[in-house]
């Protein structure tokens, strides 16, 4: 396929739906995309942190988007998914995730094709947005997943996932249980003598 200056000056971006709405995100960001199954809860957490999940011995951190955006909770489906991105964290690339209910395309978008965020256009703050993207004759919101996760709220997370130590493939636990509490003294039955 003949590449033209338009093509060239495209840049792609991976688009995917939070429960009824539609956002891109740069694919410059994106590392990979997994089916979600289950994650770690970490404790203390907001709701909005899904977890830890493993990624080749690793614990990466996921963010749900919809309970980020205050959107209604839902239970995943066979198309939920992890978009696992790269973000700078101090000064280091980061590996995160994203919760999506779905994965929808990748499209190409020249600068033309992108509108300043409107004020109290979009559900999401402005300032975790780069744009509008005009597709069609909808307006998409692009993220800017390297503001958004590096928002004081997640961050915090990044290091609980850091200092989460495993053997090399070996699964994180479906889940991190409460301590159990003290166990109290065995009482007699009533009616009944305790043993000497």
């Amino acid at each position: 396929m003949e590449t033209t200056d338009e093509t060239r000056d495209a840049i792609q971006y991976l688009t995917f739906r939070v429960r009824d709405e539609e956002y891109a995100i740069s694919i410059l960001h994106v590392r990979e995309i997994l089916p979600f199954t289950t994650a770690t809860r970490l404790p203390k957490t907001l709701p909005a942190i899904r977890g830890l999940i493993n990624l080749r011995g690793g614990a990466v951190p996921v963010v749900d988007l919809a309970l980020a955006f205050d959107l209604p909770a839902g239970a995943p489906t066979k198309r939920t998914c992890v978009i696992v991105v790269d973000v700078m964290i101090d000064g280091e690339g980061t590996m995160m995730g994203v919760m999506a209910d779905a994965v929808n395309d990748v499209i190409a978008l020249r600068a033309d094709e992108i509108e300043p965020t409107p004020r109290f256009a979009a559900r999401v703050p402005e300032d975790f947005l780069q744009g509008m993207a005009k597709i069609g004759s909808a307006f998409v919101p692009i993220l800017d997943v390297q503001t958004l996760l590096s928002a004081p709220e997640f961050l915090c997370h990044v290091g609980a996932a850091a200092e989460t130590t495993e053997v090399e493939g070996a699964p994180l636990p479906e889940s991190i249980p409460d301590p159990e509490p003290e166990a109290e003294p065995a009482r007699p039955a009533r009616g009944k003598k305790a043993p000497r």
